[in-house]
């Protein structure tokens, strides 16, 4: 390893010489830490337990502890790079182990979280607790915004060691009295952690455990010789009171950091302590690291102009590092809103990947916010961008498949029981897999059976809770659904005799049982391996996975008495992410994260997005609800403001920045609503986009495809798209191979719908149907979805219309009512929305039949539900008259519809279900009405419209010889082997939803 001159500097400093190290991003920092430790532990004297390297994030004690591994070829005690708060932690096991007890629990942010929780809510219920200001009453306190501020607070006490007395001071002089009710929780809560203790070991939060190092180093002697803090610009208050001990101890301090890239000033990060480290600890050396190794020319320039807007934080001087990188550039993108950006963003990535070859795993996007990360990264894997969230917990929990693990935990431990939510999510669920299609048969197969044993049905859902429940429910009922939900029950009755026996299996051991038996571990891993979208949510899948068993396992080792019970209720309570150490693969996959979450990383390409004002910089207040930030700048003597805000800001721009050693894109929303950052002034602009094609092999195939049958194209053309889908069909590529191609198959058969000879069945609303559209009418027909909601609920009112009184508006919504638990609503809102629907539509059919009556209208029993059947010819008409209206000799067939849309007065007239009743009556087909009564024509009746009834006039003899002439002709082509669609009304209406739609929709996508 060849060093510059000032790197040179470090290494030669004296055995017990501290100083002080800056340098910009890319001048060398890490890599002189590594060459420094190999050299102090290669001098006579020193071993490896001489040394420790602190870095300023996990993450990056990880890489760097490899490296350092790598470099230095001695056997060491342990580990040489560590993160503060794992050195303190290590200091209390070794005091714990003198004194013959346990190390302390150290609790994890989401388990503080549910403390606090539990604290708060307690005092609300108690009538107790510290005086907290009005506007932070009860309904604040309880939100986990709330908490997590007061973490925060609590966090900032605890480093500026302030006890109690000290926070209710500070309240005081500066009127803040949330502080001092902050104190009096603070207080509590170590109460609480004195008692919270496995055999008479306490617990410990991470702000508290530096303190309690510190205390244990100051009272001790020296431990180490040499302390080397890499990314020194991150440190906080407790960590710098521990460094600070260390070297009170004797110990030799070198400290590397640039003011100018600190990223977790909102966790307590003072960029300025890197530059008074020295005079803090009593030592004046300082070296500026020279050259800048990692950029070119462009690159530094850029990110000097950038870095000149921030207060220097008594540094600056290392700005003037020469640029000594290859070359590089970086440009700024300026989009017209979300979508376009992750579209952009796409195509830079896929464009330096396959154009410039740049693997996947050496670029990186950068998002001032963790949800802009999680948006883009789904927003890029359904562009078919390889992606990889950096920070690990965001992968356990909201993810479905983590969620539905432990919802079957849930009811395996007995903490919850089958109900009928669960069932139908248990059911659904990727582990599972039965779709919407696959559901409704499964309900429909066990109401089936529960109707033919003479059991009273209670909704869908609340029968597949049964079946899970018990497998005898599926008794009878076959299918590949019903094997499904037979397997699942299986599995989940075993697991839970597992979890209720004398030696029960533990969370992880329950939860490896029900991943392992749902079967689809293969199926995943072999899509990951594949390309595209698939590959993109078979990666997220599997890391949820893996993920929640790593926190499971954690949380068994950390709680070895606590059954699995108490895991489910500690992840459901949990209201922060849950963290997860467990490995995922990186090398081929673009990084997402934020500037804190990419520190000590170097990358070829970097996409810094969202650069807009509001968003990034973000000038709201840092803990504006409690003051966080300003308690811990007022514990120092300073105070906090906006152009501090705007400085860190700044850095953690200049930080993603500085990641790329070849070339940045910084895409910015700029709208009538958005504008770019400022300080993207200074950047120079992006060219327009010459070719703005994704570059997916999802659009070349369908690219390929429109050529192939362009009768435009040249055959040349057309030739070489053919050549160009037999290529990607051999390697596999969807949608490539003719045989993947809709409509290329011969059909089945050209035999007409009904054999000749064969009589032709039509109902009467298969006549307006057909000749609304014929395609809607066969589709329909030979490949029917299942009744909708709508139509259960009609079906439902017309059984209440048929066995209730009419007129009794209160005796037909409870007819209603009595059968409501057999319709299955997504939400209860909506149930709720639909029952005042139907309330007011059985209050209108009872207005309807008190008026009718009123004119000396009646309706006999066996005039309800009246089937009749009519022969013309091999044609036979039959179908169901919802009832029939007398008065006198005179006869009115009324047709009830629950929907909204009432035809039009001249639509009514021509009417073909209406027109087909009154034929059925004037050819005697309908057994109550004799020949010889008048007819009073036929009327639709729509209870939901203001004017709710619409009447067809009386046929006389020459109309209804014309509509039986329809009705054959209309059979005819019923039973033909063709149908075709004609876009006219229905197939253009919006709300018409016919099968037909998907012929004449227009394209929403690109």
């Amino acid at each position: 390893m060849t060093l510059d001159a000032s790197q040179r500097a470090v290494l030669d400093l004296p055995d017990d010489a501290s100083a002080i190290v800056l340098g910009v991003a890319g001048a060398g920092k890490t890599t002189t830490v590594v060459e420094l430790v190999a050299e102090r532990i290669a001098r006579p004297g020193w071993t490896g337990g001489d040394v420790l390297v602190l870095a300023g994030s996990r993450a990056a004690a990880t890489r760097l502890r490899d490296r350092l591994a790598a470099r230095v070829d001695v056997v060491t005690p342990g580990p040489l790079a560590r993160t503060a708060a794992s050195f303190a932690y290590a200091l209390l096991g070794e005091q714990a182990l003198a004194l013959g007890v346990d190390r302390p629990q150290l609790l994890s942010g989401a388990e503080q979280d549910g403390m606090l929780a539990d604290l708060l809510e307690g005092h609300v219920d108690l009538g107790s607790g510290p005086a907290w200001p009005e506007h932070l009453g009860p309904g604040v306190r309880e939100q986990q915004g709330f908490r997590t501020e007061l973490r925060d607070v609590l966090a900032r006490a605890s480093e500026q060691g302030l006890d109690r007395s000290a926070l209710e001071a500070l309240a005081r002089e500066h009127d803040r009295p949330e502080w001092a009710a902050a104190g009096a929780v603070q207080h509590e809560l170590d109460q609480v952690l004195a008692l919270a203790h496995r055999d008479g070991v306490g617990a410990v939060d991470a702000a508290s455990l530096l303190a309690r190092a510190a205390e244990i180093v100051a009272t001790g002697e020296r431990r180490l010789r040499l302390l080397v803090v890499d990314d020194a610009q991150e440190l906080t208050e407790g960590a710098t009171r521990l460094v600070a001990a260390l070297h009170a101890t004797g110990t030799a301090v070198i400290a590397f950091g640039d003011p100018d890239t600190a990223t977790d000033m909102f966790r307590g990060a003072d960029p300025s302590i890197v530059g008074s480290l020295g005079a803090r600890l009593g030592f004046s050396r300082r070296i500026d690291l020279a050259i800048d190794h990692r950029h070119g020319t462009a690159l530094r320039a850029a990110i000097g102009d950038l870095s000149a807007r921030i207060g220097t934080a008594l540094g600056g001087t290392h700005r003037a590092a020469e640029a000594a990188g290859g070359d590089g550039a970086i440009a700024v993108h300026r989009v017209d809103g979300a979508v376009e950006q992750a579209r952009r963003i796409a195509r830079i990535l896929r464009r330096r990947h396959l154009v410039d070859g740049v693997p996947w795993g050496e670029m990186a996007v950068v998002t001032r916010s963790g949800r802009l990360a999680a948006e883009l990264e789904r927003s890029l894997a359904d562009l078919e961008v390889p992606t990889l969230r950096e920070g690990g917990g965001s992968a356990v929990r909201g993810s479905s498949v983590a969620d539905d693990l432990v919802a079957m935990l849930a009811v395996v431990t007995g903490v919850e029981t089958i109900g009928p939510e669960h069932a139908r999510r248990i059911l659904s669920s990727p582990l599972v897999g039965l779709d919407a299609v696959g559901l409704r048969r499964l309900r429909r197969a066990v109401r089936h059976r529960a109707i033919a044993e003479e059991r009273v049905p209670g909704s869908g859902d609340e029968l597949l809770a049964e079946a899970l429940a018990d497998d005898a429910a599926l008794n009878g009922v076959g299918g590949p659904e019903a094997r499904i939900a037979r397997a699942v029950g299986s599995r989940l009755r075993y697991a839970a005799e597992l979890a209720a026996s004398d030696d029960p299996d533990t969370a992880v051991e329950l939860l490896w049982r029900l991943w392992d038996g749902a079967g689809v571990a293969d199926a995943w891993r072999e899509a990951a391996l594949g390309g595209g979208s698939d590959a993109a949510w078979a990666h997220r899948r599997l890391d949820s996975v893996v993920a929640l068993l790593d926190h499971a396992a954690r949380h068994a080792e950390r709680h070895a008495d606590v059954r699995a019970d108490e895991f489910v209720r500690s992840w459901r309570s949990a209201a922060l992410e849950l963290d997860s150490l467990a490995g995922r693969q990186v090398a081929a996959s673009v990084r997402i994260g934020t500037p804190s979450q990419l520190v000590s990383v170097e990358l070829d390409t970097v996409v810094v997005a969202g650069v807009q004002e509001g968003a990034w910089p973000n000038l709201r207040p840092r803990g504006s609800l409690l003051g966080a930030q300003l308690l811990g700048a007022h514990a120092l003597g300073g105070v906090t403001t906006v152009t501090d805000v705007a400085d860190d800001e700044l850095r953690m721009l200049v930080h993603a920045v500085s990641r790329a050693r070849a070339v940045v894109h910084v895409v910015a929303i700029e709208t009538e609503e958005e504008r770019p950052a400022r300080w993207l002034a200074v950047l120079p602009d992006a060219p327009d986009e010459v070719d703005a094609r994704g570059r997916t092999l999802r659009e070349l195939v369908g690219t390929l495809r429109r050529l192939l049958v362009d009768d435009q194209a040249a055959a040349s053309t057309r030739a070489d798209a053919a050549a160009a889908l037999a290529r990607l069909a051999a390697e596999g590529v969807p949608g490539a191979d003719p045989a993947q191609w809709a409509g290329l198959a011969d059909a089945t058969t050209d035999a007409p719908l009904v054999d000749e000879g064969e009589p032709v069945r039509v109902s009467p609303s298969a006549l307006e149907g057909f000749e609304s559209c014929a395609v809607d009418w066969a589709v329909s027909r030979l490949a029917p979805t299942g009744s909708a909601t709508p139509q259960a609920i009609g079906t439902i009112v017309h059984a209440a219309v048929e066995h209730a009184d009419a007129a009794d508006p209160a005796a037909l919504l409870a007819a209603v009512e009595a059968r409501w638990a057999e319709l299955a609503f997504r939400s209860p809102w909506e149930s709720a929305r639909e029952r005042g629907i139907v309330e007011q539509i059985v209050v209108a059919i009872a207005d309807y039949v008190r008026t009718e009556r009123a004119l000396g209208w009646r309706i006999d029993v066996g005039d309800h539900e009246r089937r009749f059947e009519l022969a013309i010819g091999d044609v036979v008409l039959s179908g169901s008259i919802d009832w029939i209206e007398r008065r006198g000799d005179e006869v009115r067939i009324v047709d009830l519809k629950t929907g909204r849309a009432k035809p039009s007065g001249p639509a009514i007239a021509e009417h073909a279900q209406l027109r087909a009743y009154q034929l059925a009556a004037d050819r005697g087909a309908i057994a109550t009405v004799a020949p010889e009564t008048t007819s009073a024509g036929a009327r639709l009746l729509y209870p939901r419209d203001p004017k709710p009834i619409g009447d067809q006039a009386a046929l006389d003899a020459t109309e209804l010889a014309e509509f039986e002439t329809r009705v054959v002709d209309v059979a005819a082509r019923m039973a033909a082997a063709t149908f075709t669609a004609v876009p006219l009304e229905h197939c253009l209406n919006e709300f018409a939803h016919g099968q037909c739609e998907i012929h004449v929709r227009r394209q929403v996508t690109e």
